[in-house]
């Protein structure tokens, strides 16, 4: 009489009246079976892009383990779970150097990155079988994990003031909350997006900050920035030297210029304006400008159009404001003939 193993973690099943003397051994190796099927296991998967994993029939076998360390490998490799028509949990750890996709069937595929370790669930239903990734639990309880407990729908580190949400090294990719309450601090180091009730980009009556300490620079995109009150504050000046030539005063790198006219002559060149119909606003400190020849850009409209004579020896103070987008810059001379 023949046994089958057509069961889901292949254990033999007995033909009625069969194995006679033998019942009991048989038994016995079936319930350790069981064990293995709940315990833990580990084997080497082949150096190729694909593999199997097969649970052998009445034997002991490490694939049938509920958690299954998997080594060896070397190379992305594409594991499908047989027979297709087996039902089984597993706990996949990928202790190789590549990624392991898990395969059934037709159906979806489940992807254990190098390193990781997740709970996968193969449905059995033959040729469309889908292999499942359980990611999503309930407990009706408090959940401790590495000092971070479950309360209700909270999640709370289990001291105050001591555990960190992802580390210097490890960071999350993105944050998304309704608000965002601190009796600290917040630190973003390299921080680029958008901080809604932080900063006011989302609701005015949200924005709420005492102190902002910046440990770089802060971008506003060219957004608009109101009811604001500057104190103990500067403006980055863009020294562009002595010599002559070309002299680019590029609004990008501040509203702040300054230059010394010394040799051959000297031609200025405005970059990077804000957009039309917004007020963009330089000032320029330059040195001996009468010494040389100073061209300015055509786009310059002088009182009574006529450039300032500017001083050879000493500095003068220029300013320079454009409210279409540099189209024209309106120039005037604010101080001239300074020590």
């Amino acid at each position: 009489m023949v046994s089958t193993y057509v069961n889901n973690l292949r254990l033999e099943e007995m033909e009625s009246g069969a194995n006679s003397g033998t019942w009991g051994t048989k038994t016995n190796v079936n319930l350790e079976l069981v064990g293995q099927a709940l315990g833990y296991g580990t084997r080497a998967i082949a150096n190729a892009s694909t593999d199997n994993i097969t649970i052998a029939d009445g034997v002991s076998d490490a694939d049938r383990s509920m958690y299954l360390k998997l080594t060896g490998g070397g190379q992305a490799c594409t594991i499908t779970l047989l027979p297709n028509t087996s039902s089984k949990m597993w706990v996949m750890e990928n202790a190789t150097s590549a990624a392991l996709t898990f395969t059934q069937g037709t159906g979806a595929n489940v992807v254990i990155a190098a390193g990781q370790t997740k709970m996968i669930f193969a449905d059995g239903l033959g040729s469309g079988a889908v292999v499942h990734e359980l990611g999503a639990f309930t407990f009706n309880g408090a959940l401790t994990i590495a000092g971070v407990t479950t309360h209700g729908d909270d999640v709370v580190s289990d001291t105050d003031s001591t555990d960190d949400l992802g580390t210097t090294g490890v960071r999350w990719a993105n944050l998304f909350v309704d608000a965002i309450t601190a009796t600290d601090q917040i630190t973003a180091t390299g921080f680029t997006g958008t901080l809604d009730g932080i900063l006011g980009s989302g609701s005015p009556a949200a924005a709420s900050v005492t102190t902002l300490g910046l440990g770089g620079e802060l971008s506003g995109a060219d957004n608009i920035v109101s009811r604001v009150n500057l104190k103990d504050y500067g403006e980055v000046t863009q020294a562009l030297g002595s010599a002559g030539g070309t002299r680019t005063v590029d609004l990008a790198n501040g509203n702040s210029a300054s230059a010394t006219v010394s040799a051959s002559t000297n031609t200025f060149v405005f970059s990077n304006p804000t957009a039309s119909d917004e007020a963009c606003a330089f000032t320029l400190v330059l040195v001996n400008g009468g010494s040389q020849t100073v061209n300015w850009p055509g786009t310059v409209d002088w009182p009574a159009a006529t450039a300032p004579t500017l001083t050879a020896s000493g500095t003068d103070l220029l300013v320079f404001i454009t409210i279409d987008g540099g189209t024209i810059w309106h120039g005037m001379i604010a101080s001239t003939a300074s020590a």
